[in-house]
This record gives structure tokens, C-alpha cells and sequence, in this order.
């Protein structure tokens, strides 16, 4: 999706003014779909009952791995698996999707 790191140049100071005082937060591109993109800004809140479980959030992102992976005609299957594995740390599956891909 990005590649860009987030508050990158930001120094201690400028990091806890602009994001955690003032909300400030990265733009998304326009192109990502919208359930991520909602499901990204509701982990965002600064109220913390209403950030959404891991759990929701791990399955939107499934579903929109699922969708991009199904368009280029990849093993989306496989990939699938992989995410719901809980036996595997988050890191091996993220290497795992990446030579499935």
C-alpha cells in the first residue's frame, strides 16, 4: 500500500505535539479501499473505546489482501492460511505472504 514511513522526521518533541496533543495523522492515499481506510482511522482515535478489536481489524485486512491477491490472480488461499495460523509469529506470516506473492 505505502511504502512511506509515517512522522518520518519528526524528533521526540515534534512526534508528541502534532500526533498525540494535536491528532495529527499521515494521509491515506485515495486509491486504498474504504474499509481500510475507516478501519485505520478508528484505530486512530484518541478515545480508546472506540478503536476497534485486533480482531476486527485482522479480518478486514484479510478480506483486503483476499481482494487485491484474487484480482492479480495469486494463491489468495494460501494466503489466507497463512494469516490465520496463530501458531506462527506475525513476522514468519508476513515472510510467508511475501514468497506467496
Amino acid at each position: 500500500m505505502s511504502l512511506k514511513t509515517p512522522f518520518d522526521g519528526f524528533g521526540v518533541t515534534i512526534f508528541h505535539d502534532m500526533v498525540v496533543e494535536k491528532g495529527y495523522r499521515p494521509e491515506m492515499d485515495k486509491k486504498w479501499p474504504k474499509p481500510l481506510q475507516d478501519i485505520l482511522r478508528k484505530g486512530w482515535s484518541k478515545v480508546i473505546s472506540e478503536r476497534p478489536p485486533l480482531d476486527d481489524v485482522a479480518q478486514i485486512i484479510q478480506h483486503e489482501i483476499g481482494v487485491l491477491i484474487d484480482a492479480n490472480g495469486t494463491q489468495a488461499d494460501q494466503v489466507r492460511i497463512s494469516l490465520r495460523d496463530k501458531s506462527v509469529a506475525p513476522s514468519k506470516q508476513l515472510a510467508r505472504m511475501r514468497k506467496t506473492i
